[in-house]
């Protein structure tokens, strides 16, 4: 039987091991897989085939810790470069 929970916790520990998530875009991201899914249920797809389709429009792990590496550096940058320098107050 397809264990739909057990599933979504293996997908992002794979994201996880790429090594480009902060547990909070894990989270984001498991949210978004979640209402892709529940909308494919709804719309009269089994849990498993929900699954498969929503992981699939997602992309591989690869090319999404690509993308979200990219976010976090521009982040990082962005908190550089806008972060007001401390005054000796």
């Amino acid at each position: 039987m397809f264990d739909l929970e057990k599933n979504v916790r293996a997908w992002s520990d794979c994201l996880r091991s790429q090594g480009h998530f902060k547990e909070t875009d894990i989270t984001e991201l498991e949210c978004h897989l979640h209402d892709e899914i529940d909308d494919l249920i709804h719309a009269g797809l089994s849990e498993q085939e929900a699954f498969l389709i929503s992981v699939k429009r997602f992309g591989d792990t690869h090319s999404v810790s690509r993308e979200y590496s990219k976010v976090n550096t521009e982040n990082l940058w962005k908190q550089l470069l806008l972060e007001p320098e401390p005054t000796g107050i």
